[in-house]
């Protein structure tokens, strides 16, 4: 059974996919409904270039998985132990336990740096949000780009009109999310009128410091 892998949600600082618990409570449950083993080929890509490409086998508590040709060309073969918490009234939550410092994870992530599931610490992965806090622009940027994404478009560079009404969407939530882009349009402009301004002053007192 082949299974694209699911890009992350979570905006991290590197490129990264993730596998989560979930998604594996999932496969168990239809492999009971098939009654026979089941085996997955996850595929991890960027820009549609395949970086490596792993076999995961359900085993009864834990994944057995193949990563194919990523340590020094050769495969890499680990386990990844499944850990099953009950609720307090009934069912229960899945983890999936990190193979590189044990702790148990909603999900695990794969880089290009870091071939092998494991967490988003042992990748050394960092949020953008504290990363980007400083700069002005980064919410602004990233609520236009959600935008265009909801319209239907993944490319988008601040210089693009917004795309046309999709279909199935209502005209009101069309008209809803022209106002807001260009609300936040206008915005990034004043931020970059007011922090030009601010480099010309500093400018104009450097060239009078010089003239003295």
């Amino acid at each position: 059974m082949k299974r694209k892998w699911r890009k992350s949600i979570r905006k991290f600082d590197r490129e990264c996919a993730e596998l989560t618990a979930k998604q594996v409570k999932g496969y168990y449950l239809q492999k009971e409904e098939l009654r026979k083993d089941v085996r997955l080929t996850l595929t991890y890509s960027i820009k549609e270039k395949c970086q490596s490409e792993h076999i995961i086998d359900l085993c009864d508590d834990h994944l057995q998985i193949t990563s194919l040709g990523v340590h020094n060309g050769k495969d890499l073969e680990y386990e990844v132990q499944i850990v099953k918490q009950p609720w307090q009234f009934q069912g229960e939550r899945w983890w999936l336990k990190c193979p590189g410092c044990d702790r148990k994870s909603s999900a695990l992530y794969i880089t290009r740096e870091g071939p092998a599931l494991m967490c988003w610490k042992c990748q050394k992965l960092k949020y953008l949000s504290p990363i980007n806090n400083h700069d002005p622009f980064w919410k602004i940027d990233r609520r236009m780009r959600q935008i265009f994404l909801e319209l239907g478009t993944e490319e988008w560079t601040p210089q693009d009109p917004i795309p046309r009404r999709p279909k199935g969407m209502h005209q009101k939530r069309y008209e809803a999310l022209c106002d807001e882009y260009y609300h936040l349009d206008m915005e990034r402009d004043r931020i970059f009128i007011e922090g030009a301004k601010k480099i010309l002053g500093r400018m104009g007192r450097l060239e009078n410091l010089l003239k003295h």
